[in-house]
């Protein structure tokens, strides 16, 4: 038996090492199909497909470093520049454009290319996505894939991403696609604001100005006006956050001690909220910092 296993072990090791082997090439033959113009649709079709299962972890290297691939990317978007100004983007124009985000979104958020991708300052590329309004389905999936991308920088917090994304003003998009968008573009704008102000230079940034805190905190209550009659949806799980990281801010929570929605101070609202006990932390904090401690907040969710 041992003489058995000594054998099947290597075998097994061996068809491993060939699937990847295997898998490298198939990766390596789409990006070198990206500069063909006529194989360059289907490449991104099946490129984007395997990034977002996550088949290829090293995808976002060979994309970077292959000779001319982010050139074309870049060239990809820039391309139905003019459409979105006319209004007259397309579905397909739309997916295709989609496809390379997704791309884009995977070197961003690869250890070995984050810092290359915004030294390139890539993400100006597409900030024109985050700035259409049109309700139409293909300027939304456009703006959703753009917020994707921005999302993957911030999902591991590093100081030079916070910086790069203070310093070319992504607030004031991710405000707009939290008011304009669909449930899953407000969540996502949510999440990069919730991590941007999870960053002190972040949080001072915002709490900097008398303006800039008024415009966060009344889209902060107008998305959660319209969560009010969901109160364990998840963007309900986002915004608390929000608001408990604003009052950590002694000039930002006395002017939210005037502001903060009465939702956040009903018993019956936050209450639905104790199984979750990350987002229950943060309702205690917040009440703690503004100061509402006579709200009836217990675990069991009952009065006292």
């Amino acid at each position: 038996m041992k003489n058995i296993a000594s054998f099947v072990s290597p075998i097994g090791a061996s068809i491993k090492s060939s699937t990847t082997t295997q898998s490298m090439s198939s990766m390596e033959r789409l990006v070198i199909e990206l500069s063909n113009p006529d194989l360059r649709e289907n490449a991104l079709r099946v490129l984007s497909k395997f990034q977002r299962i996550r088949l290829f972890p090293e995808l976002a290297p060979l994309l970077w470093n292959s000779y001319g691939t982010i050139a074309i990317l870049v060239q990809e978007i820039t391309s139905i520049y003019p459409t979105i100004q006319l209004l007259n983007l397309t579905q397909t124009q739309s997916t295709r454009v989609c496809n390379v985000l997704a791309l884009l979104q995977c070197v961003a958020s690869h250890p070995d290319t984050k810092m290359s991708f915004l030294n390139a300052s890539m993400p100006l590329y597409f900030y024109p996505f985050l700035q259409t309004t049109s309700e139409l389905a293909q300027f939304e999936h456009l703006r959703l894939a753009s917020l994707g991308v921005i999302g993957a920088l911030v999902k591991v917090n590093t100081k030079e991403s916070i910086d790069f994304l203070l310093r070319s003003e992504i607030i004031p998009l991710c405000l707009c696609n939290m008011e304009i968008g669909k449930e899953l573009s407000k969540t996502v704008a949510t999440f990069i604001i919730q991590k941007i102000m999870s960053n002190d230079d972040g949080l001072i940034y915002i709490c900097g100005t008398a303006e800039r805190f008024f415009a966060v905190v009344q889209v902060f209550n107008m998305v959660l006006e319209s969560v009010g009659n969901q109160p364990s949806h998840r963007l309900m799980k986002l915004l608390i956050p929000c608001y408990s990281l604003l009052s950590q801010h002694h000039r930002a929570c006395n002017a939210l001690k005037r502001r903060l929605p009465n939702m956040l101070k009903t018993v019956n609202t936050v209450n639905c909220l104790r199984e979750d006990e990350i987002t229950w932390s943060w309702v205690m904090k917040l009440h703690e910092n503004i100061g509402v401690n006579q709200v009836p907040l217990v675990p069991g969710g009952g009065n006292q």
